[in-house]
């Protein structure tokens, strides 16, 4: 047994986990806080909730931070090992109530219904090096197909679910359209892409990171993405939000140039603004007031082109839509109707991203 050490907002935590020597992982092995754990702790809202879940609970660590905002909090796993580990570390921050199931996925909250689901879930594709607290038992991206089909049913009603995620971009169809035939229409849906690896770097990123160095086995993981015509396989996040009072709406968002990730709280005002432009209609865009502000500070700055860019400004000053368009128009040297075409989609698109606020209709 070791002991490490992790943060979670301005407060520092225990944590119990198996102390990693030799030259190889076990196979059961439970592990502290990496990249991914910080990546999603990141993500959590500090919001105070009834009843929280955090799926594949590994050592413990998300389950502590969901216990400072949560009156209920429960950790389940697939791994006898990793609940006790994951109890140990609860016992030693003097948390008490976190109830502690095992089962696969779903299976141990069947029926239940949570304001707040979190998961840093088995996600590596492959089921090659048989890690069990890192490899998906579904074949290809079925894991995440998986979640998305069932998490949506598991929240109540303004509930969130924010998870980790892999899906594949294949020869026959972009990252992009991978992710969105997988997305549920019953919720709101926000999907961050991170990083896009070709199954070479995708194999030897996991195999370092599981300090194996072997050959034979890079290859038949190689020779197993390729026997699903894998060009990339993307890693990111997935939030997703109950909502049934507001239209449903879905954004799929290449996150990769972004300054860094964005907090919990800026988690819940890039959905509230990628709701507020989801209701936006034409004549919505075409009658109502904005304002410029300025872009989620997370994203850093955001190169706009032309068109996005003169109708952000002139929308900004006070200029209806109508207006607004016939000036870019005019000094861009573009057709009045294009641009209204344009715009009428780029100004939702300038909502969803925190350039433009809606104000009051004009009329």
């Amino acid at each position: 047994m070791f002991e490490s050490s992790f943060a979670f907002n301005d407060s520092t935590f225990r944590l119990l986990h198996d102390e990693l020597i030799g030259d190889e992982l076990n196979p059961d092995a439970v592990l502290g806080v990496g990249g991914a754990t910080n990546t999603l702790l990141n993500l959590i809202p500090n919001q105070h909730v009834d009843k929280s879940w955090d799926l594949g609970c590994g050592s413990g660590a998300v389950s502590i931070a969901l216990s400072q905002f949560s009156d209920q909090v429960v950790a389940t796993d697939i791994s006898n090992r990793a609940l006790d580990y994951a109890k140990q570390s609860a016992k030693a921050n003097n948390i008490e109530n976190i109830e502690f199931r095992l089962g696969s996925l779903v299976e141990p909250v069947a029926n239940e219904k949570f304001d707040l689901i979190v998961s840093n879930p088995p996600f590596v594709i492959g089921q090659v090096t048989n890690l069990e607290h890192r490899e998906s038992p579904f074949e290809a991206d079925g894991l995440t197909r998986s979640l998305l089909e069932s998490i949506p049913n598991l929240l109540n009603e303004n509930g969130i679910a924010i998870f980790l995620a892999a899906w594949l971009e294949t020869e026959d169809e972009s990252w992009q359209d991978r992710i969105a035939q997988m997305l549920p229409d019953n919720v709101q849906v926000w999907v961050g892409l991170r990083e896009l690896q070709t199954p070479n770097e995708y194999v030897e990123t996991w195999l370092a990171d599981a300090r194996i160095n072997n050959r034979d086995l890079a290859e038949a993981w190689k020779s197993k993405l390729a026997s699903w015509k894998t060009r990339h396989v993307a890693f990111g996040f997935v939030v997703i939000q109950k909502d049934m009072s507001v239209e449903l709406c879905q954004n799929i968002d290449d996150a990769r140039n972004a300054n860094r990730l964005p907090t919990g709280n800026e988690v819940l005002s890039c959905i509230e603004e990628m709701k507020q432009a989801s209701a936006l209609s034409a004549v919505s865009v075409m009658t109502s007031g904005f304002t410029a502000t300025t872009s989620q500070g997370w994203r850093g700055d955001v190169a706009l082109d032309g068109v996005l860019s003169g109708l952000r400004i002139n929308l900004g000053a006070g200029l209806g839509f109508e207006e607004a368009c016939q000036t870019v128009a005019s000094e861009l040297n573009l057709d009045l109707e294009d641009v209204r075409i344009y715009g009428l989609v780029g100004v939702k698109t300038l909502v969803s991203m925190g350039l433009l606020a809606l104000n009051t209709p004009r009329i």
